[in-house]
């Protein structure tokens, strides 16, 4: 399990992949996802420990330089975000009351994570999906 996360985004693709590449090399974390987000913007998520994951984050942030678009490091992520990131959240249980859907519009997919994290901490919700 993924401790603590991060996410660089940049308004390039090849300066995303040059980004990435210096994440990796910086400290052992997980690649969580590594793509283009819309063209012309990609992103690199990552997990692992809050050490390396923070200097893996640091180095991103500093390659991305004026292509950062967001940026985000959380040190101990709510257990329903990635689930939900990864379309595999849980479904409520028989009986459940889900009479109420919120819904949360962000400019960056950095935003919307960091927004979905907040909101599960906050309140007794279930994340189910985020895109």
């Amino acid at each position: 399990m993924n401790v603590a996360i991060a996410a660089v985004e940049t308004s390039s693709i090849a300066q995303g992949m040059v980004v990435a590449d210096a994440m990796v090399k910086t400290a052992d974390i997980d690649v969580i996802e590594s793509a283009m987000l819309s063209p012309g913007k990609y992103w690199v998520l990552i997990g692992g420990g809050v050490a390396p994951v923070r200097a893996a984050f640091q180095r991103g942030v500093e390659v991305a330089a004026d292509t950062l678009l967001d940026s985000l490091f959380i040190p101990q992520l709510h257990e329903q975000v990635l689930p939900a990131l990864r379309g595999t959240a849980r479904a409520g249980g028989a009986g459940a009351a889900d009479d109420a859907l919120g819904v949360l519009e962000t400019l960056t997919a950095s935003a919307a994570i960091r927004a979905a994290d907040a909101a599960a901490k906050a309140a007794a919700i279930l994340v189910r999906d985020l895109r």
